[in-house]
C-alpha cells in the first residue's frame, strides 16, 4: 500500500467511482426524462383535444337524436360547415402542438415531486474551472453522488392534463348527454341518422303533381275518415302516431309519379314491406301512363310505418297506431225463466266494441250415463235458435228474447246451452255452458204426456224404434182406458203402422211432426195449431224489424200476426167454453187483457217501424209477446 491510499479520506471519491455515478445517474435521469416527455406530450394533447372532441361530440348527438331530420335539406350541409369551423377554430392548440424538450420535462419532474433548488439540473451540469484540479473534480463527484442519493425515489408521475381548465362552462357535459340520449333515440338507425346531415341539398327530387293520402275505419266504427294529406293533416302534431281501429284501410293515391315506391314496416319486420299499386285502368296508353292516378291500399291490422320514398328520398312517413277489434262478449244476466205457456224468457249481457250483429243460443247434448258403451244415434240436430239484439248499438246492453222449446223433440232432456255473439268484423264470442233442463208442454191427459214421451226417446236416438213400438201396442191395448176419441184412435193407428213400417232415420224423422201433432190434438184440439201460428207470425215480424225490411213488408207481417192472434183468440175461448173447468178462479189483482188492447198495441207497433223508430217497435212486440206467454 502506497503512503497516498493510506491517508485517503474514505468519503472522498476516487475518479473512477465519480465516473461510474454520473454514467448511472445519466442512466437513470435519461429513463425518467423519457417518461415525463411523454406524460407531459399527453396532457398537452388532451387539452388541446378536449374542445375539438366537445364540439364533435356536440354534432354527433344532435344528428342521432335526428334535428337534421326536422330541418329542411339545406339546413343540414350548414350545420355541417358551422360545426366543421367550430371544430377548426377549438383546435387552435393541436396546430401549435410540439414535443416537449428535456428542460421542460425536467421542470414537470421537479414540479410533480416537488423539490426546490431545481437539483436535477445540477446532475445536468459540468464543472466549469477546476476540471484539471483532481480535488475539485472529487468535490464535484462527491456533491453529485450526494444529490443523486437525495433524490433516489423521484418519479415523473403519471399525465394530469386537468383538461377542465380549458372548459370552464362545462361544455363537455352538455355534449356528452347529447351523445347518451341520442344514441338511445335512434334505436339501430346511427348511421343513418348521422349521414342526413350531408345530404345534397342541390339534388332535386320531382313530387308528384298530385298525392292524396287518407284512411278509412271500418263502417261499423261510425268513425269519419282521417286525412293526412291537405288542410286537415296539417292540424295535426307533425311526427305524432295516427289512432286507428283494427282493420281501417289506408288509400294513397298519386298522380305524375310512375316511380313512387310505399312501405309498411312493423316492429317486428327486418325487412319493410312494399305496396304495390293497384291497376286502375287497364291497358293505358304509353304516352298518357305517367298522368293517370296510381292507388295504394293497406289494411292495417298492426300498428306500425308507412312511408313514400322517391327513389332514396322519403317525402313522407306516417306512424300508425292501431287500437285492436276486441271479440263480443256475451253472458246470462239471470237464469232462464219459465213462463206461464212453458216458454223460456233468456235475459242476457250483450258487449262488444261496436255492437254485434248476430246472436245466438246453441245446445249441446249431455251423455247418457244408461247407454252404457252404445253410441246415440239422434234423429235431429240440438235446437238452435237466434237471439234478439239489443235495441241500441253499444259497447254493453242487456236484451231478452223468449222461445218457445216445448215443441222440440229434445223437450225434458238436460243439456249445455252456450251463447254466442258476432260482431262486424267476423269475430265470435262464446259464453261459458249453462247446465239447463229444456223445459217440456205441460199435457193434462195421460194419453198425450205418453206419446210426446216416446217422441222424445225416437228422437234422441233411432234404436229405440223397437221399444217405442212395444210401448204404442201397450197403449192401443184398451182405448177405453184413456178415453179415445175416434179421431184421435185413428190418429195413433197410424202413426204405429208408419212406425212399424219404418225401415231408415229418415223414415224415422218424418214420424216426429206427426207424434207431436197428434199429442196436440188429444190435449187441446185446434188451439195448438193456432198457437203454432200465431208464434211464428211473431218471430218472422221481430226478423222483419231487426233486418229493416220495407214498410210495405212490415205492414204486411203485420196484418199477418192480427189475424193469427185473432185466431188464437178465438181458438181460447172455444177451449174455454168446451172445458169450463180448466178456468182459474177470477183474481181482481190480476192485469187484465183484451182483444182490443192487443190490436191497438199492434197499431202501435206498425205506426213506430213506419216512423223509423224500429227499436221501439221490438221493445212493444217483445212485451206483447211476454203478456201472451202469461195469458190465462
Amino acid at each position: 500500500m502506497s503512503p497516498t491510499d493510506s491517508n485517503r479520506d474514505p468519503a472522498r471519491p476516487t475518479l473512477p467511482e465519480a465516473a461510474g455515478w454520473r454514467a448511472f445517474v445519466r442512466s437513470r435521469l435519461d429513463r425518467i426524462v423519457r417518461h415525463s416527455r411523454w406524460a407531459l406530450f399527453v396532457e398537452r394533447l388532451w387539452r388541446a383535444a378536449l374542445p375539438v372532441l366537445v364540439v364533435i361530440g356536440a354534432f354527433v348527438g344532435l344528428s342521432w337524436l335526428g334535428l337534421w331530420l326536422v330541418l329542411p335539406v339545406w339546413a343540414g350541409p350548414l350545420g355541417v360547415v358551422a360545426f366543421a369551423g367550430a371544430a377548426f377554430y377549438a383546435g387552435k392548440d393541436l396546430r401549435h402542438l410540439s414535443w416537449p424538450t428535456r428542460e421542460e420535462a425536467l421542470g414537470r419532474v421537479e414540479q410533480a415531486s416537488d423539490l426546490s433548488h431545481r437539483p436535477l439540473t445540477a446532475l445536468e451540469d459540468e464543472l466549469s474551472i477546476g476540471t484539471d484540479n483532481s480535488e475539485s473534480q472529487a468535490i464535484w463527484a462527491l456533491h453529485q453522488r450526494r444529490t443523486a442519493a437525495a433524490i433516489a425515489a423521484v418519479r415523473s408521475g403519471a399525465p394530469d392534463p386537468q383538461a377542465y381548465r380549458k372548459d370552464p362552462w362545462a361544455l363537455r357535459v352538455l355534449a356528452a348527454c347529447l351523445l347518451v340520449i341520442g344514441f338511445s333515440t335512434a334505436s339501430g338507425d346511427h348511421a343513418g341518422r348521422l349521414a342526413s346531415a350531408f345530404q345534397n341539398p342541390f339534388k332535386t327530387v320531382e313530387p308528384p303533381s298530385r298525392l292524396d293520402a287518407w284512411v278509412t275505419p271500418p263502417l261499423y266504427t261510425n268513425e269519419p275518415p282521417i286525412y293526412l294529406s291537405g288542410e286537415s293533416a296539417r292540424l295535426r302534431e307533425p311526427g305524432a302516431p295516427v289512432s286507428v281501429p283494427e282493420g281501417s284501410v289506408l288509400v294513397v293515391r298519386s298522380q305524375g309519379a310512375r316511380e313512387l315506391a310505399m312501405t309498411f314496416a312493423t316492429v317486428d319486420d327486418d325487412e319493410p314491406q312494399v305496396i304495390e299499386p293497384d291497376v286502375l285502368t287497364e291497358n293505358p296508353d304509353e304516352e298518357l301512363a305517367h298522368l293517370l292516378p296510381v292507388e295504394r291500399r293497406l289494411e292495417l291490422e298492426t300498428a306500425g310505418v308507412v312511408e313514400l320514398l322517391m327513389g332514396d328520398e322519403r317525402l313522407h312517413s306516417y306512424v300508425f297506431a292501431v287500437r285492436p277489434d276486441d271479440s263480443p262478449e256475451i253472458r246470462l244476466t239471470d237464469d232462464p225463466e219459465p213462463q206461464l205457456s212453458g216458454a223460456l224468457k233468456f235475459s242476457y249481457l250483450v258487449k262488444d266494441d261496436y255492437g254485434v250483429v248476430a246472436a245466438e243460443a246453441r245446445v249441446a247434448p249431455l251423455p247418457d250415463p244408461d247407454d252404457g258403451d252404445r253410441v246415440p244415434r239422434p234423429l235431429v240436430d240440438a235446437p238452435q235458435f237466434p237471439l234478439s239484439l239489443p235495441p241500441r248499438a253499444g259497447t254493453a246492453k242487456t236484451a231478452e228474447t223468449i222461445r218457445d222449446l216445448t215443441s222440440h223433440p229434445w223437450a225434458g232432456s238436460e243439456v249445455d246451452l252456450i251463447l254466442s255473439a258476432r260482431d262486424q268484423a267476423g269475430q265470435e264470442g262464446v259464453s261459458p255452458a249453462y247446465r239447463i233442463a229444456l223445459p217440456q208442454r205441460r199435457f193434462g191427459k195421460p194419453l198425450a204426456r205418453a206419446v210426446v214421451e216416446q217422441r222424445r226417446n225416437l228422437a234422441l236416438d233411432a234404436q229405440n224404434q223397437v221399444e217405442i213400438i212395444t210401448a204404442f201396442d201397450a197403449l192401443m191395448l184398451a182405448p177405453q182406458a184413456f178415453d179415445f176419441k175416434a179421431r184421435n184412435y185413428l190418429g195413433m193407428r197410424f202413426a204405429y203402422g208408419q212406425l212399424v213400417a219404418a225401415t231408415t232415420d229418415e223414415e224415422l224423422r218424418e214420424l216426429l211432426p206427426l207424434l207431436w201433432d197428434l199429442a196436440l190434438s188429444i190435449e187441446d184440439g185446434d188451439l195448438s195449431a193456432a198457437e203454432r201460428k200465431l208464434r211464428e207470425a211473431q218471430e218472422a215480424l221481430r226478423k222483419a224489424l231487426e233486418e229493416g225490411v220495407s214498410e210495405e213488408e212490415i205492414a204486411k207481417l203485420t196484418q199477418q200476426l192480427r189475424e193469427a192472434l185473432n185466431e188464437y183468440m178465438q181458438a181460447l175461448a172455444e177451449q174455454m167454453r168446451q172445458n169450463p173447468q180448466a178456468m182459474q178462479p177470477f183474481d181482481g189483482n190480476q192485469q187484465t187483457l183484451d182483444q182490443q188492447d192487443l190490436s191497438e198495441m199492434l197499431d202501435r207497433i206498425e205506426e213506430l217501424a213506419r216512423t223509423g223508430s224500429r227499436d221501439a217497435a221490438r221493445e212493444l212486440l217483445a212485451q206483447m209477446q211476454q203478456m201472451l206467454e202469461n195469458l190465462q
